[in-house]
């Protein structure tokens, strides 16, 4: 998958979460990009929080003993 490179024409949104490491006194944002930042505590937003669900059904009950089992599950 490629995404198109950012212009200067072009309106560019980060979506970001408030982690502290996503915070800088000195950091230059250009015009063309506006920063989303999450309500703190809201997992239900982060889309990796949504992937970790949905494999945590499939694998909530499971134990496995080899790696290759839990490969082929």
């Amino acid at each position: 998958m490629s995404f198109p490179k950012p212009t200067l024409d072009s309106l560019n949104i980060l979506q970001l979460d408030n982690g502290r490491f996503h915070t800088s006194k000195d950091l230059v944002i250009p015009d063309n990009v506006i920063l989303l930042f999450q309500p703190p505590y809201c997992p239900e937003l982060n889309p990796i929080e949504r992937l970790w669900s949905h494999l945590k059904q499939d694998l909530h009950w499971a134990s496995f003993t080899t790696l290759y089992q839990f490969s082929k599950r």
